[in-house]
């Protein structure tokens, strides 16, 4: 039943702008060694079989982000209790490893509004290295059913590379969206060839770019989004104003100042890595991607299955029916006509695994 509740509310044939009514979302604050941060739990008002700990990606709304929340309504009506916390990295868009403190910290308060009831960990994107160190933690082993990483890369120097240019390693290229590219500057900074030593403007005025624009369609055409960046440009020191538009894909050699900065990104640390945390984990590890996924590639999903030890891997699912923030475009279903009942299947089974996640 909570496979067919999922399926009703998560396929791409469904009106995505609708979510399940009737449920309850509160706020919960947590607050611990000067940190406050918020969560929210959802949850049907009669069902309940589970519960489901998600992580969100890298967005500067967070849980906010209308796609994330109808996410976890979609979870809550088919009786899987949700909680997902607002995580100031992810929202401020630069992954540190702070990422893993502020993650356990929300983990540790859902785990104790469920009273030490087994729940599923859920992670979206960039979140996945999240996700692999809460479940090698000897803490929390006991209290995990599963892990579910959905997008989830297996290289991050080679994620932000592709996020740029949109080439696989089979040859194969999508369509990116330079929209993003503020947000690879805002992750590589400190190596970014002509940046100030106070970067501290630089860093507010890609933030606002962001904000007015990132995932917004109607703002995907230069028309859009050059005006916004021009004036925040106003707001800056004239000697700061060509990178600031470089990184916002406005003026060309953005992309090459980038990929020339990740070749020296001194942060590329060893947290980052999931190698060495998937020999570490304790609970069956899902492993999903959407095959036009703009920002991680969908090959990283073998390289992340084939990093998991063998009897750990509870499966891996591609699916043609989503790209990164949410199900494909018509042009596109009509395309994978040929190939439907094989992508049917698979889908089936990745809502199947997340049911699983959640539910056991």
């Amino acid at each position: 039943m909570s496979t067919l509740r999922l399926l009703r509310w998560l396929g791409p044939w469904t009106n995505q702008e609708k979510a399940p009514e009737n449920i309850e979302r509160k706020s919960h604050w947590i607050e611990q060694n000067n940190q406050r941060m918020k969560l929210w739990t959802y949850a049907h008002p009669k069902r309940r079989k589970g519960a489901m700990f998600v992580i969100p990606g890298i967005h500067y709304e967070g849980p906010a982000d209308v796609r994330l929340d109808r996410f976890c309504r979609v979870l809550a009506d088919a009786g899987i209790v949700v909680g997902c916390p607002f995580l100031p990295t992810m929202i401020d868009l630069v992954m540190s490893e702070k990422l893993l403190e502020e993650t356990e910290l929300a983990f540790r308060e859902f785990i104790s509004l469920m009273n030490g009831e087994k729940v599923g960990v859920f992670s979206i994107s960039a979140a996945s290295v999240a996700a692999l160190h809460i479940g090698k933690n000897p803490e929390f082993q006991q209290h995990i059913r599963a892990i579910h990483l959905f997008g989830g890369f297996s290289s991050w120097s080679e994620a932000l590379i592709f996020t740029m240019k949109g080439e696989l390693s089979n040859g194969d290229t999508v369509t990116v969206d330079p929209l993003g590219l503020p947000v690879v500057f805002l992750n590589i900074m400190e190596a970014i060839e002509g940046m100030p030593e106070d970067c501290t403007m630089l860093q507010r005025a890609w933030m606002d770019f962001v904000n007015q624009t990132w995932e917004k369609p109607h703002m995907e055409s230069p028309a859009a989004h050059s005006p916004i960046a021009h004036s925040l440009a106003e707001s800056l020191p004239t000697e700061q104003r060509a990178l600031f538009l470089q990184g916002c894909s406005v003026e060309p050699g953005g992309i090459e100042k980038a990929i020339t900065a990740i070749g020296h990104y001194s942060q590329d640390s060893a947290w980052l890595d999931p190698k060495a945390v998937l020999s570490q984990l304790h609970s069956p590890l899902y492993i999903s991607h959407g095959r036009d996924d703009f920002v991680v590639p969908y090959t990283q999903a073998e390289e992340l299955a084939l990093m998991c030890p063998k009897e750990k891997l509870a499966g891996r699912f591609l699916t043609g029916f989503y790209h990164h923030t949410g199900p494909v475009s018509i042009l596109r279903l009509l395309r994978l006509i040929p190939k439907l009942p094989v992508e049917v299947y698979h889908s089936i089974q990745m809502v199947r695994a997340i049911a699983k996640t959640g539910v056991g």
